[in-house]
């Protein structure tokens, strides 16, 4: 089967990848399943089969059913129908490696993100499956990351630029009747200052505890919230080399302004304008109408196509070197 491109690539065969990761169903404590969220969305908007496999009551998991419970997980099968998850135990080698050679016999290729467990990533290792291709992700010290190829075959294909990555929405103009929406993540309490300066803003406490009267929503929510707000303010515990798609999604769902203060560091080195809150007020003057980022360098939906493109290659290289 094969499928017609959007104009960018020519045809191209429908393709399986199967993913590994922390989580895909919960982002607390885990921002990657931001980036992973939005490119395996478009991998299969683009016609071709995904699915991610994560381990059974992964700590992230946990987490989520404690914050919000069954409904965290109704969010995402809401939110991505087109991606479906499995879970597993991880059982002894032997056994994990006959698992894995029936995953990897429909397979084209095994994606392992950053979080998939060492267990796993020694058992793809040891996979003798010459039809496979095996893309493993690699994360620079500033949180951006490049999924290359394993198996001594990264020569003939590019690093794959990966993370940070969002979908970008096409909903155009929009009435946005929200002014200030504040976004708490993993963070117990939004910062008083945030609060008191912007008094009629609505809060969301995505991770954390937060505040009786605030809130509470799923990550997947977010995008319906944003697509209705003018200015965005972010507050966020920032953690050295982490994955900053989440600050770039009220720009690709068309927020006019974001505003992104950090916890815990100081400031983030992000792409979006940072702030501590005492610059709060100016900030959001100087951003408004002018979110600073090309949106493009980011695109999920880019970094797809660029995933099978590289896939082809590979799978073309190995057909020629067997005969």
């Amino acid at each position: 089967m094969t499928i017609k491109s959007n104009g960018l690539t020519p045809l191209l065969p429908r393709m399986r990848f199967v993913c590994f990761g922390a989580s895909i169903v919960s982002e607390i404590g885990n921002p990657k399943a931001t980036s992973i969220r939005a490119l395996l969305s478009s991998l299969a908007h683009r016609g071709h089969q995904v699915v991610f496999l994560e381990k059974r009551l992964n700590s992230h998991f946990v987490q989520m059913l404690h914050v919000h419970g069954a409904r965290g997980l109704d969010e995402f099968v809401r939110t991505y129908p087109e991606i479906p998850y499995r879970t597993y135990d991880i059982p002894d080698p032997r056994e994990l490696d006959v698992w894995l050679g029936r995953e990897s016999s429909t397979a084209d290729a095994f994606i392992l993100f950053d979080g998939t467990p060492q267990e796993m990533l020694d058992g793809v290792t040891r996979l003798n499956a010459p039809h496979l291709i095996k893309l493993s992700e690699h994360v620079a010290a500033d949180g951006s990351s490049t999924l290359i190829a394993v198996d001594g075959s990264s020569d003939r294909a590019p690093q794959i630029q990966f993370a940070p990555t969002v979908a970008v929405s096409e909903a155009g103009s929009l009435d946005r009747p929200l002014t200030h929406l504040v976004v708490v993540y993993d963070q117990p309490d939004p910062d008083d200052n945030v609060a008191a300066r912007l008094p009629n803003a609505t809060v969301l406490t995505v991770c954390g505890d937060g505040a009786p009267e605030h809130q509470r929503v799923t990550e997947a929510e977010l995008p319906d919230w944003y697509l209705r707000t003018q200015v965005v303010v972010i507050l966020d515990e920032a953690r050295p080399g982490g994955d900053q798609s989440r600050y770039l999604l009220p720009a690709a769902n068309g927020a006019r302004a974001i505003l992104v203060i950090t916890h815990g560091i100081g400031q983030a080195e992000c792409r979006i304008r940072t702030s501590s809150a005492d610059e709060l007020l100016l900030a959001l003057v100087l951003v408004a109408g002018d979110d600073g980022t090309a949106l493009s360098d980011f695109s999920a939906m880019a970094r797809a196509i660029e995933i099978e493109l590289s896939v082809m290659r590979l799978q073309e290289f190995r057909r020629n070197r067997q005969r």
